[in-house]
């Protein structure tokens, strides 16, 4: 019998391959050398296990590199409460804050961008842990800022690690995920998005109180304790499976695969992505200039991770303390926390219906559903402000437009884009998806105060129902249904001359 083992204790290295037991072993050779098959012979047939049949294996590997998007939720949820002990004692004006706000996420895009390449050079395991490491130390220079300039290096520093993350989470969890699960599985990278902004949320109610000349440094300094968590993780994970196929490391992702599936299923499997690594390799020019038979999934895949944040889901977050003040609620701290939970609990309620074989649960639906709903809450918001603005209808706004957010365009924004961009241009795709997501996220929180300024609060509420609206439209002309296919089925049909060109 196959020992009882973590992947740390088989190991993907050729070094740790040598002590490999027997069964893993034969089950290696076996996969490996099963025969590449013609389009029509390979077509992956896996026939998805439920979830009580679903290998611990694959939930370990998912959920560590999942909780890599806490980094990213806490350093939203914690600057609501951290940028008014920061501008106090640095005595910021709105310019100011607005910079050191939006910044991240500005350099996000950037960080995004970058470890497309880099996930698809070196391993989606190593750009995740380089990751951490950047975000280690860019707590570090935040806890101990002395300048308003220190405190912006550690804010470009965990903007490259944030924009790393949001890139290669999901893409990790699609690649390791059987088809029927998918949805709930990456839905783990909102879900710790989420986990992470209440988490901020709660640590700057507790730390209110202190004085404000050690408060905000707290809440930036607990930021470094969940890359450490996060590193131990990953020396048990192994690595992505797709990647290690187009690496000619067959071999070890033969072991991967005969842990995710059973032996039939993992031959079909790596017989499939041997098939499809015989596609050229893509480059920013194959993303920029695509086919015909591509462009679609492009479009569809960077149009909803734009739309995601043009919303303006990142005001919401980030400023709700000014919102809820400007409406004349008494405790925003207590109201940003609020608002915060009922994101997380309708994000969990999306997670759990998100593959259920219900008409109503795809992806589009959701979609379409979220965008409307987004755009209602925001007009509501808008109509609150303009008619003299009371804290109740403000706080119910926020928490209609948070869970409508959570239920479609939070989680599926990443589901889609993972499931839906061909393998040979994938790397690049997500990244500069992510880097899109990241600069209109980036644009909001750098002009949100100058834009109430401009516009009023409730201009700016019906300026972001305005988006909603617009996300609904693309969704129901551009987003296509890919929910229980495979990532390669997904590409054979819905750009199957493509396909067929390599085969």
């Amino acid at each position: 019998m196959m020992k009882n083992k973590s992947f740390a204790d088989d190991g993907l290295e050729a070094s740790i391959l040598a002590d490999t037991d027997d069964h893993i072993q034969t089950e290696a050779t076996r996969v490996v050398s099963a025969p590449s098959r013609s389009n029509s012979e390979s077509k992956l047939s896996i026939q998805p296990s439920p979830f009580s049949q679903l290998r611990g294996f694959t939930i370990r590997c998912i959920f560590i590199c999942g909780i890599t998007s806490i980094l990213l939720g806490y350093d939203i949820g914690i600057w609501g409460a951290a940028k008014i002990g920061v501008r106090e004692h640095f005595n910021l004006n709105d310019v100011e804050v607005e910079i050191l706000i939006g910044s991240l996420n500005i350099v996000a895009a950037l960080g995004g961008l970058a470890s497309g390449k880099l996930s698809d050079m070196f391993g989606r395991r190593k750009t995740t842990m380089i990751a951490c490491y950047l975000f280690i130390v860019g707590s570090f220079f935040k806890c101990a800022a002395m300048s308003y300039a220190s405190i912006m290096v550690g804010r470009v520093l965990t903007g490259l690690a944030v924009g790393s993350g949001l890139a290669i989470a999901p893409l990790y969890c699609a690649e390791l995920s059987p088809a029927s699960l998918r949805g709930f599985l990456v839905s783990l990278t909102e879900i710790a998005i989420n986990m992470g902004i209440l988490l901020g949320y709660a640590m700057g109610w507790a730390f209110a109180d202190m004085s404000v000349e050690y408060n905000w440094r707290f809440m930036l300094g607990i930021g470094g304790v969940p890359p450490f968590i996060i590193l131990i993780g990953l020396y048990f994970m192994p690595e992505s499976p797709r990647w290690l196929v187009g690496k000619s490391r067959n071999e070890e992702a033969a072991l991967v695969l005969s842990k995710v599936y059973t032996g039939k299923e993992a031959s079909c499997a790596l017989a499939e992505l041997q098939d499809l690594a015989k596609q050229e390799k893509g480059t920013w020019k194959t993303f920029f200039c695509p086919t015909k038979s591509i462009r679609p999934l492009l479009v569809a895949g960077v149009g909803t991770a734009f739309f995601q944040q043009a919303t303006g889901v990142e005001a919401q977050v980030y400023y709700t303390p000014e919102i809820l003040e400007s409406a004349g609620f008494e405790d925003v701290l207590a109201g940003q926390f609020i608002v915060g939970s009922v994101k997380l609990v309708f994000i969990f309620a999306a997670a759990f219906v998100i593959d259920k074989p219900y008409w109503w649960a795809g992806r589009r639906p959701l979609l379409l559903v979220s965008a409307m709903g987004m755009c209602l809450a925001q007009a509501l918001l808008g109509v609150n402000f303009a008619m003299g603005s009371t804290a109740g209808l403000a706080i119910t706004s926020q928490c209609l437009f948070m869970a409508f957010f959570s239920i479609g365009y939070g989680p599926i924004c990443w589901i889609l884009a993972s499931e839906i961009f061909p393998l040979n241009v994938r790397g690049q795709a997500m990244g500069f998806a992510t880097f899109t997501n990241r600069i209109t996220s980036g644009l909001i929180a750098l002009t949100f105060y100058s834009m109430t300024e401009a516009f009023t609060p409730s201009g700016a509420s019906f300026f972001f129902s305005a988006w909603g609206f617009l996300a609904f439209v693309f969704t129901l002309f551009f987003v296509p249904e890919t929910k229980n296919k495979s990532l390669e089925d997904i590409e054979k049909e819905v750009a199957p001359n493509e396909y067929e060109s390599t085969t």
